[in-house]
């Protein structure tokens, strides 16, 4: 039996780390998160730029005024399309109309995470939807946004109020509700009590049950006991049968306070950071993911604490293309002419310097190259390294202020990479056996201490 496609909508309050949470979950539970993707998606079917439909949703318009408009100028508002006249303004219910029809369109073919627009109603009626909400009280989200964003106390609470404002705005010009309506929600999430960790684990569990994904699950057969139940129901059979306990206590310990969070270690996280030349190209690596991965570096080393570093986020819509064109991987085996067709990376970060490259730039490229491909490894994402590449055309087709001297390639690997453990002096040249698995030499750790 196919396991139901089911949705988890999460709105929330800004400074309440709920993409966070969301991207947790998608890693958690192997399933796609959606967000800016959307406007993306708008942008071809309304004919305008995001910045032109971010303009419209924050804009305090009447709604019925706007709702009357949308009518008088109609299209074909779903999958055949919409050819929007050039002498007419788009209003805000036609983008949410058109995103509630592509939202349902991907809840059709696959179980997902939804971040904001509005997917608490969109998915009211889904009998396999989780709709949640994160808040948290001002003092936390202050100091969030403070951490993120760099801000001072007052900025960041301005920004806060600002934001929250558009939100609840927009909500109510498409949706006629408040998102702060509980009744909106099947949980509320305060994190000033409880970590984005905690929320991740609480809300995969009952997913992890259903889909077969626990060993509490494969015991029991449920799938079949869920399977064309509502979300109401299997929640209350859940909790009845035992389950949420048991797998309670399998990711928190028996008896042990649910407060406690499980982490990946560093030294897991460390081995799945392997450097990948072939990617799935079907993953889409989008600005916000890259911004998430650049955002480290506001909590780093940096020699004389100079922060000289500076990156270009490049997406396969603004380039990734010209950098495939002039950069060189798989050094160490040439025969194989890697990337494969069809596997070449489509995101990057060009690091650049401010300043001449010196020891003391080297020391944070390094620092800052590595920290940010284990941001990306948490996240679910895999990268490279690449310093054979084409300077001065890379300058010229970004228009780079600075110098360039390294590029990230991130992604989701389409490889299987496996470290292989070595002696002082064996060889140390990377290389792949018949099957296409590459392995990476590393000398033994006990060979690395001076005595």
């Amino acid at each position: 039996m196919e396991n139901p496609k089911f949705v988890i909508a999460i709105n929330r309050e800004f400074g309440t780390g709920g993409s966070e949470i969301a991207y947790k979950l998608g890693e958690l539970l192997g399933i796609n998160v959606y967000n800016k993707a959307i406007l993306e998606t708008l942008t071809s079917k309304f004919n305008l730029t995001v910045e032109e439909m971010q303009r419209i949703k924050a804009t305090k318009t009447n709604w019925w005024n706007d709702f009357c408009r949308f009518y008088q100028q109609f299209g074909a508002v779903g999958r055949g399309g919409y050819t929007a006249p050039e002498d007419r303004e788009v209003t805000s219910q036609q983008i949410y109309l058109a995103e509630t029809q592509i939202l349902r369109d991907l809840a059709a073919q696959e179980s997902c995470v939804i971040i904001g627009r509005s997917g608490f109603h969109i998915f009211r009626d889904h009998p396999y939807a989780m709709k949640i909400f994160i808040t948290a009280d001002k003092k936390t989200r202050v100091k969030r946004v403070m951490e993120k964003y760099a801000l001072d106390e007052d900025a960041a609470s301005k920004r806060i109020d600002k934001i929250d404002d558009t939100r609840e705005n927009y909500t109510k010009i498409v949706t006629q509700v408040s998102r702060y309506d509980a009744r909106n929600y099947d949980f509320v999430f305060n994190v000033s009590r409880f970590s984005t960790d905690l929320v991740a684990q609480f809300v995969s569990i009952p997913w992890e049950i259903i889909l077969g994904n626990s060993p509490f699950s494969k015991q029991s057969g449920c799938l079949n006991d869920y399977y064309g139940r509502p979300f109401s129901e299997i929640i209350h059979k859940t909790m009845a049968d035992g389950y949420l306990e048991k797998r309670y206590e399998e990711v928190f310990g028996k008896g042990a306070k649910k407060t406690v969070v499980k982490h990946t270690s560093i030294e897991t996280i460390m081995e799945k950071n392997r450097s990948y030349r072939g990617y799935d190209q079907s993953f889409v690596v989008k600005r916000d993911m890259l911004e998430r991965i650049v955002a480290v570096n506001t909590k780093i080393a940096s020699a004389k604490n100079q922060q000289v570093l500076r990156f270009k986020l490049v997406t396969k819509e603004t380039g990734a293309d010209l950098i495939v064109q002039n950069m060189k991987l798989g050094g160490l085996l040439p025969e194989l002419h890697l990337p494969y067709p069809g596997t070449e990376p489509e995101a990057f970060i060009i690091i650049c310097s401010t300043i001449p490259e010196n020891k003391f730039v080297d020391i944070d490229l390094g620092i800052a190259a590595q920290s940010m491909l284990l941001k990306a490894t948490e996240m679910g994402l895999n990268g490279i390294m690449i310093g054979a590449f084409n300077k001065a055309k890379i300058i010229e087709a970004f228009g780079l202020p600075y110098d360039p001297l390294l590029i990230l390639a991130i992604g989701k690997g389409k490889e299987t990479i496996k470290l292989q453990p070595v002696d002082a002096g064996d060889k140390l040249a990377y290389y792949r056996d018949e099957n296409g698995v590459q392995f990476v030499p590393k000398i033994k750790w006990e060979q690395l201490i001076i005595e």
